[in-house]
């Protein structure tokens, strides 16, 4: 699942927390150590392949207890063990803070995602859940992927996966009509075009017009599911399209766009400002050290 050049993510992220020497490390030195990571709050589970990798490159074994994706249950006021990690220590130091950042990040955004979609689940909605494209550069793949681990899909990657038409490019050519003609100009037939629209005519417009997705965006509620409806209803039998709705939506007015009119629903909330899932990754000596104090 996970993209061949996965190494240079993670030695880009090696690259920019330690970019020449590492002083502190020199004094600890290489002896060899044991990790435990644990949690003391219920999450789900990702990140797992960007931790092992970290410490792979860094010249350490990682054993888990709990697989990607797993519903992890933690007891008030308790700690749950996870995984361990031997290696020298000086490279245990080197991976932890980078490891840590990963895939508290990364199952931030899966346990949120999760949230969401067992709401739809529970509503009996049959369409798909989606993030946005409101993810953090450079970090794209991280969040994505907890996405997915969560239930719901990443929106389109990156510019060159779909040609996404919103208002600024369709003033350009004066109507939806021309701008998806030259959109499929420009993408070739193999290339999917969404269109980004406020209302039923240019919802209807980008239908005929041949687009495939017609993204309904920051429609009122009380219309959005009337809007689907009549485009679904109005448009010419041989058109393919999906209907897609965002802008604005929150595990308290998500039901309320559930139809079979709408094939997808895209919020950025399962992946923005996602509350911050702590884990711990201290060595043996460590926790016998505050044991015994």
């Amino acid at each position: 699942m996970l993209p061949i050049n996965l190494k240079d993510y993670v030695l880009k992220w090696f690259a920019e927390d330690c970019p020449t020497f590492d002083y502190s490390g020199f004094v600890i030195g290489n002896e060899k150590k044991t990790s435990t990571l644990s949690i003391k709050s219920s999450c789900v589970l990702a990140g797992v392949p960007f931790f092992d990798k970290v410490f792979s490159l860094a010249d350490c074994e990682v054993k888990w207890m709990f697989k990607e994706g797993d519903s992890i249950s933690v007891e008030p006021d308790s700690r749950l063990v996870l995984a361990t990690v031997k290696g020298p220590l000086r490279k245990l130091l080197l991976g932890k803070r980078i490891a840590l950042n990963v895939l508290s990040r990364c199952t931030s955004i899966a346990t949120q995602t999760r949230k969401m979609v067992d709401i739809l689940k529970k509503a009996k909605y049959t369409g798909q859940l989606a993030g946005t494209r409101e993810t953090t550069p450079g970090f794209r793949l991280v969040e994505n992927y907890g996405m997915m681990v969560g239930g719901a899909h990443g929106h389109h990657y990156d510019l060159s996966t779909i040609t996404f038409l919103k208002a600024r490019h369709l003033e350009e050519q004066n109507s939806i009509m021309s701008g998806l003609k030259a959109a499929r100009s420009a993408g070739g037939y193999s290339r999917k075009i969404a269109v980004k629209v406020a209302n039923e005519k240019d919802a209807l417009s980008a239908i005929e017009s041949g687009a495939d997705i017609i993204v309904l965006d920051a429609v009122k509620i009380k219309y959005v599911k009337l809007v689907a409806w009549h485009a679904n209803q109005n448009a010419t039998f041989e058109k393919h399209f999906i209907i897609e709705c965002t802008g604005g939506i929150t595990p308290e007015n998500v039901t309320s766009y559930i139809s079979n009119d709408i094939s997808v629903i895209s919020t950025s909330w399962i992946h923005q400002g996602v509350p911050h899932i702590d884990f711990s990754l201290k060595t043996n000596e460590d926790d016998s050290r505050a044991k015994s104090k």
